[in-house]
């Protein structure tokens, strides 16, 4: 048992060039995900416009003028992330081992003990709603997909020495990693709205959704502590003294738990996790949900609205479950021929880890809720002008995020030329303007943002076709 722990939970240096190409191809894609469209929400600009299909979905209770069937696909597409480190790009870089980044003291100085990130996509496969009567239906169905992360500053800073030990000696080596997690989740949602208007002031609005759960994968480090004591130059059998006192204390705590129907962890002869196969596609889990809205006007020209999205839950089925975990401490003895097991810096790859095996059981997951207040003003002899103010707050892993904007628009109604901007402050993240403009039955909108010393473009449309005549 000497070292076993070592030899899987630091990363291993017998890891072949294969893998340790395939790690880096994943974290170069997701590094350029984030870095381009990192810190907006696609939505602010869309919420008060009445013209658009996707006010509908934002707000449950805000009545479109007239039926909408969206193409789909292209009837809808969004993209919302954020981070609270200042400059995402150098975090990428520092995923990727950038030697130019990871010994950059400045890189650290920006650095809060946890730095975390989320990112949502929500793209419309099939949307339609129309109106019978006095009632308004939706039917919606739509594909979403979540990642969220929480990277220590230790991390990076043990990554940092490993890089300098080529050009200095390294004779102590100590690691205190904690709360390193990594998040992803991709589900369907098939929603059925409705919403009224019960009085002239008042509208209400409602839509339950049953939900389809494709993956699901959360790896956490709770704890990886080492304590290693090596001579001067490991690298030189000579500088390995006979008798001497080299070893050191190893602690890891964590699990990697995923939910994949057609695939998942597979384990080696040991019980421990040898990879993650993807061996077919299936429903791997199910669910409810529900958004709920209400608008109001109190005084001509002013409306008050609020909502509540993605409220609800997913349960996974354990026959598509596997887990594997880690809670163990031990003295190890290290030696020459065994020390380069300790010493490695692609500490991305689970498979490096003491992960065991363990008893699948079904389990629950809570959606992202977002819940949204706004206000809005309209004036002009056909109200076609409005301003408002909108603040939003998404729940979510490993960090919820909030954003207050103001929203100015020329929407006048049933014109087919709508114009809207945003602009957003955005928590621990920056500021964001966002443009809107509606041609027809399209729109496309455009974000500008500002993180700190970051800045990043996004552009996202939409297209629907009209259904039935306008109603007053």
């Amino acid at each position: 048992m000497t070292g076993n722990i070592y030899k899987n939970l630091m990363i291993k240096s017998l890891l072949n060039k294969k893998e340790m190409r395939h790690t880096k191809c994943f974290l170069g894609c997701l590094g350029l995900l984030l870095s381009a469209n990192v810190a907006f929400a696609q939505d602010k600009a869309a919420y008060f416009n009445r013209n658009l299909h996707v006010a509908n979905q934002l707000n449950p209770a805000i009545l479109p003028e007239r039926g909408y069937l969206a193409l789909p696909f292209i009837g809808g597409f969004r993209i919302d992330g954020a981070t609270d480190f200042t400059n995402l790009s150098d975090l990428i870089y520092a995923i990727s081992a950038d030697e130019k980044v990871l010994n950059d003291d400045s890189f650290y100085d920006q650095m809060k003990p946890d730095n975390r990130m989320n990112l949502d996509m929500n793209v419309n496969v099939l949307s339609v709603g129309w109106w019978r009567g006095a009632n308004f239906w939706s039917i919606n169905v739509g594909l979403k997909l979540s990642f969220g992360a929480s990277v220590p500053k230790s991390l990076f800073e043990y990554m940092r020495d490993l890089n300098l030990y080529e050009d200095s000696d390294l004779h102590m080596q100590n690691v205190d990693i904690r709360n390193f997690q990594l998040n992803t989740r991709a589900y369907s949602d098939i929603g059925v709205g409705y919403a009224r208007q019960l009085t002239e002031c008042l509208s209400v609005g409602a839509r339950a959704k049953l939900l389809l759960g494709f993956a699901d994968i959360d790896f956490k480090v709770d704890e990886m502590v080492l304590d290693m004591n090596l001579p001067d130059y490991p690298d030189s059998p000579e500088s390995w003294t006979t008798g001497a006192n080299y070893g050191g204390y190893s602690a890891a705590k964590g699990h990697l738990r995923t939910a994949y129907n057609g695939g998942g962890l597979t384990f080696d002869e040991q019980g421990q996790v040898d990879e993650f196969a993807l061996d077919g596609f299936g429903i791997a889990g199910y669910g409810l949900g529900v958004d709920l809205g209400v608008a109001y006007s109190p005084i001509d020209h002013l409306n008050l609205s609020a909502s509540v999205t993605d409220l609800g839950f997913l349960k996974w089925r354990e026959e598509a479950i596997s887990i594997a975990s880690v809670d163990n401490s031990e003295q190890v003895e290290i030696t020459y021929e065994n020390y380069d097991r300790y010493l490695g810096d692609d500490i991305f790859n689970p498979s490096r880890y003491n992960l065991t095996e363990d008893e699948p059981e079904s389990y629950k997951t809570g959606l992202r809720t977002t819940l949204s207040v706004g206000a809005e003003y309209r004036l002009g002899a056909q109200e076609q002008f409005s301003v408002g103010s909108l603040y939003n707050i998404r729940f979510s892993e490993p960090f919820s995020r909030s954003t207050i904007s103001l929203v100015g628009g020329y929407v006048p109604k049933g014109s087919s030329f709508n114009a809207s901007l945003a602009y957003s402050y955005i928590q621990s993240t920056g500021n964001a303007l966002e443009a809107l403009i509606k041609f027809g039955n399209s729109f496309i909108g455009a974000n500008y943002v500002l993180a700190g010393e970051q800045a990043s473009f996004g552009v996202y449309l939409g297209m629907s076709i009209p259904l039935g005549a306008i109603r007053e």
